[in-house]
């Protein structure tokens, strides 16, 4: 299996639930569960209709031939640089040491990679996974797969979409609740609800190395090799130590199943925020109504700031009557805080207002009256 690379790795903390992941230019953190979450959510319309010209085009041999011919000198530097001249193709260099092709890769296979190749490149400004995929096994693996399973990047959603609200998605009116999502996955599988191309993910398609790691800054290689096993003992005993997982991974799907297949070893299940209407990682043991997307104002505002506030709103909208309250109750505060009555009379007053409300939601006087009496007050 191939090693970690030190520049394109995940590392999963269980305990934080937080995923960190290294890329070329640095390193960014998020809870587990964001990034397929963001995915699913994708706009891949675009590169649909791009996906299936080119298998069009591989479908028609007149089509393909010229496609090819356009792109002679290309497509040679990429497998065999030394027949032209490299420096005037060093982009299509590079990518032939990236993506391990030789003078035996077929055109198709060079075609295919070379379209995949330049869509990851735009791809990585919507999401991180296509920055931290090893783009080194597209060379070995065969052109139909790559088209058809790892770049079907719509059929994915639907996939993944379909088995995280079926395992991860926690509905209060369900039969499935309270069930944990390991459970709710065996059924999945069970009832053959899921994909055969679900069903074939497996660990197999990425490394996972698991390590502990503690600061860094609290020890020094020097004098390591010198502690007796007792200087040992007192060194580990102040010390945090997490086993965490380091895993590289070739290819979006396995990205994808990855991160769900963690959501479910750590019982974590999601929620569809009442904002804006979208699944989101439940981190905590707590359900939240609402997610932390920005809600893209320019105050820098998120569904959670906003919804509490929102939710009221409409309480107020549906409800007159405690319409009516809150707005006395708020001017009864207001006059305590300029002292124009005291606190015994706020006290007195709220209680009015308190048996004023249960009068007429139990129908003991009208509306009318409701709204006369307490703009009395």
């Amino acid at each position: 299996m191939p090693a970690i690379k030190p520049d394109k790795y995940i590392r999963v903390d269980h305990i934080e639930k937080e995923l960190h992941y290294y890329e070329d230019d640095g390193s960014q953190s998020c809870d587990i569960g964001q990034m397929l979450i963001d995915f699913l959510y994708l706009d891949f319309t675009k590169y649909e209709k791009s996906r299936l010209e080119i298998i069009s085009t591989l479908n028609h041999p007149h089509k393909f031939l010229s496609a090819i011919e356009d792109n002679r000198d290309k497509y040679k530097a990429m497998r065999t640089p030394d027949k032209v001249d490299s420096h005037k193709y060093p982009h299509e260099v590079i990518m032939r040491n990236l993506l391990g092709l030789n003078g035996d890769t077929s055109d198709q296979q060079v075609f295919v990679i070379n379209w995949i190749y330049h869509q990851i490149e735009n791809l990585k400004k919507v999401h991180p996974y296509f920055s931290i995929m090893d783009i080194g096994v597209l060379g070995a693996t065969n052109y139909e797969d790559l088209l058809d399973m790892n770049f079907n990047l719509e059929e994915l959603q639907t996939i993944f979409d379909d088995a995280f609200r079926f395992c991860l998605l926690r509905e209060h009116d369900s039969i499935l609740n309270g069930l944990d999502p390991i459970k709710k996955l065996y059924i999945y599988n069970q009832q053959n609800k899921s994909s055969a191309h679900f069903r074939q993910f497996s660990f197999e398609k990425y490394n996972i190395n698991a390590k502990i790691l503690y600061d860094p800054y609290t020890d020094s290689n020097a004098g390591r090799s010198k502690r007796t096993l007792a200087q040992w003992v007192d060194f580990v005993n102040d010390k945090d130590f997490t086993l965490m997982e380091h895993y590289y991974v070739h290819d979006i799907a396995s990205l994808l199943y990855s991160e769900f297949f963690q959501m479910v070893k750590l019982n974590m299940q999601a929620g569809i925020c009442q904002n804006c209407n979208k699944l989101f990682a439940l981190k905590d043991l707590y359900y939240s109504k609402y997610c932390n997307r920005p809600i893209g104002d320019d105050k820098g505002r998120t569904c959670k700031s906003i919804g509490a506030v929102t939710k009221f709103k409409q309480t107020l909208d549906k409800d007159p009557v405690y319409n009516i309250y809150r707005r006395v109750y708020n001017r009864l505060h207001t006059r305590k805080r300029q002292n124009t009555i005291t606190s015994e009379t706020l006290a007195q007053l709220k209680e009015k207002i308190t048996e004023l409300r249960k009068d007429v939601k139990q129908g003991r006087i009208t509306f009318e009256d409701y709204e006369t009496q307490m703009e009395d007050m």
